[in-house]
């Protein structure tokens, strides 16, 4: 159907490297705990480093319009925490609501550190999609009550952050009427 069909098939070839990738990490890397640890962690360091270099961004330029952009200069730097991210981050939730208190209280912390950093990104889908992300592993990993409602708590005050803490994005929202598709 496209205009060039020999150009679109070619670039379309080039992303079955992603199925099969999937496919592999699940039936042959996945197999090997200890592969499957690593890619856990080196996931998780990757997430926390990149956290480090939004901190240190923010401590030393700030955020310009309302958003961060180190280290590609692009203003879409919450993408890699929020999609490459997203699996280490929703273990740490899983933990931090199931876990032993003092693993809980050490992942309910991370997890902390990294949403908050997440808001501060600017960036309001990607956010949404790590704070819907944990709310879900956290319901389906063998919940504490008592800390899932703190959860919930936790991740309200942060909305409620984000709209208190960047007042154009709430006016904004509110004039587009995007709030509604949100």
């Amino acid at each position: 159907m496209s205009a060039m069909p020999s150009y679109a098939f070619f670039e379309g070839l080039a992303w079955f490297r992603f199925p099969l990738f999937a496919m592999a990490t699940a039936f042959w890397l996945g197999t090997d705990k200890r592969l499957l640890y690593v890619m856990l962690i080196s996931t998780a360091l990757g997430m926390f480093l990149m956290t480090g270099i939004l901190t240190a961004e923010i401590i030393i330029e700030g955020q310009k319009g309302g958003r961060l952009s180190w280290p590609d200069d692009d203003l879409v730097s919450g993408n890699y925490l929020s999609k490459v991210g997203l699996l280490a981050f929703t273990i740490m939730v899983a933990l931090a609501i199931g876990a032993k208190p003092k693993l809980e209280s050490i992942m309910g912390g991370l997890s902390l550190i990294s949403i908050i950093m997440s808001v501060l990104t600017g960036e309001r889908i990607n956010f949404l999609i790590r704070a819907c992300g944990g709310i879900l592993a956290a319901l389906v990993w063998q919940p504490n009550w008592r800390r899932y409602i703190i959860l919930i708590i936790v991740e309200i005050f942060a909305v409620a952050a984000v709209f208190v803490a960047m007042p154009k994005w709430q006016c904004q929202m509110f004039k587009t009427g995007s709030l509604m598709r949100l």
